[in-house]
């Protein structure tokens, strides 16, 4: 049985939080984090994750931007993404459902979403 950690991808503008996450999760994950769009669809581009956490209000390409293209791009991608967001909007409440992708509004509560975490491919 293999002990390799999963791979998860945090991406958030703000840097304390992808720290808050980062340390939170690496004992039991192997962490990446990309602080804007460009730097996550480069990384989703190159690497393989088990799971990506995406914040929808992000400048330049928002969360939901990064979703379009990666959806558009690597079919299946979105059983793999959980969005989090201070604000529900309708527009990510319908795109969520669409891809049947979590949508979590902040504040998140890291316990919680471990166990989601846990549960995913």
């Amino acid at each position: 049985m293999s002990n390799k950690k999963k791979r998860i991808l945090v991406v958030d503008d703000e840097m304390t939080i992808l720290e808050i996450f980062k340390a939170f999760f690496e004992e039991r994950w192997e962490v990446a984090i990309a602080s804007n769009g460009k730097e996550a669809l480069s990384k989703i581009e190159s690497e393989n994750f088990n799971a990506i956490i995406l914040d929808v209000g992000m400048p330049t390409i928002t969360g939901l931007d990064i979703c379009k293209l990666a959806i558009g791009e690597y079919p299946g991608i979105e059983k793999k993404i959980i969005l989090i967001t201070g604000y529900i909007s309708e527009e990510c409440l319908n795109f969520s459902k669409q891809h049947k992708i979590l949508c979590i509004q902040k504040p998140v509560f890291l316990n919680e979403l471990e166990c989601t975490l846990s549960k995913m491919h």
